[in-house]
């Protein structure tokens, strides 16, 4: 009587722990979504075009890409933006992976810093979609070296940790995303003229003869114009002027490099400040209060022919 009745106690007993195998998977996945996201960002980096950013306490900004070329806009300006420091912000946001929830109430908004107050807002567009995410404090392991920023979703109660250093990297001001050249020469070699327009008759030019550089029909030092050209390949700027359209006509200094490229850079003292302007950074004029600027790209005769 066992035997005859063991197969259909086996096969209620196989019915029951399915079901109860179904019941935990299916609810348990549904309980884990609504509690624990693994990411904040669900679109790819490709697909990224537009990121505003509002610091707290600061004005906000967008990074917005337009025609295959990123731009810093903030207000009615828009500038040349750096490709590399957009992409670092890219790379972050769209790799952002929940390592923890630490709070699922609002009550606690205030202690991770992710109030619209305090938080530092971050917007993320990819085509028509978007995600609003409020970046708050960070927390540094001194023991492990590793940071742990805390995020917020807009529309989601919940806090999540995430790894590095992120109110730190979307916390900066509009210019840090800006585009800082002022001279890129792909190729010095294809240089062959550098013209210098100086007050009063200290003006002259730098002209290669084959491999040979000379001013005025002399001879300059191999190693003298070698070691200019390598400093002026690629000169950046450090600060920008807070000017819109300044007057650059006369300039007090111009350097006029000629070959397979051809750059215009000026500079000239407006309102008491040192400003410097670039042919290859139409929109931008650049802050040189230190001389820096003036003291790598200006040179004297006398310090190319000894």
């Amino acid at each position: 009587m066992f035997n005859r009745a063991n197969p259909k106690i086996l096969g209620i007993v196989f019915v029951v722990l399915l079901g109860l195998v179904l019941i935990t998977k299916l609810g348990g996945g549904q309980r884990g979504e609504r509690s624990f996201k693994s990411e904040l960002i669900s679109f790819s980096a490709e697909d990224i075009n537009n990121i505003s950013i509002t610091p707290a306490n600061s004005d906000g900004y967008s990074l917005v890409k337009e025609e295959g070329s990123w731009n810093v806009v903030k207000g009615e300006q828009s500038y040349p933006a750096s490709e590399n420091q957009v992409q670092r912000v890219i790379d972050q946001v769209a790799g952002l992976k929940v390592n923890q929830v630490v709070a699922t109430s609002p009550d606690d908004w205030d202690q991770y810093e992710v109030t619209d107050s305090l938080a530092t807002k971050v917007n993320v567009k990819a085509g028509n979609e978007s995600t609003g995410l409020r970046v708050g404090k960070l927390n540094f392991d001194r023991r492990t070296r590793s940071a742990t920023s805390y995020v917020r979703q807009t529309g989601d109660d919940n806090v999540y940790g995430v790894n590095g250093f992120l109110k730190m990297s979307l916390g900066r001001g509009a210019d840090a995303y800006r585009k800082k050249t002022i001279v890129s020469l792909e190729n010095k070699s294809g240089v062959n003229q550098i013209s210098f327009d100086y007050p009063a008759d200290s003006s002259f030019a730098m002209k290669r003869n084959n491999n040979q550089w000379m001013v005025e029909g002399q001879a300059i030092d191999s190693a003298s114009a070698a070691e200019y050209l390598n400093t002026i390949q690629n000169l950046n700027g450090s600060s920008f002027a807070d000017l819109q359209n300044p007057d650059m006509s006369n300039p007090t200094y111009k350097a006029t490099i000629s070959g397979e490229e051809k750059v215009e850079v000026e500079a000239k003292k407006i309102g008491g400040e040192w400003v410097v302007h670039s042919s290859q950074n139409q929109a931008s004029y650049f802050s040189d209060s230190q001389g820096t600027i003036r003291e790598k790209l200006f040179v004297s005769r006398d310090s190319l022919v000894q």
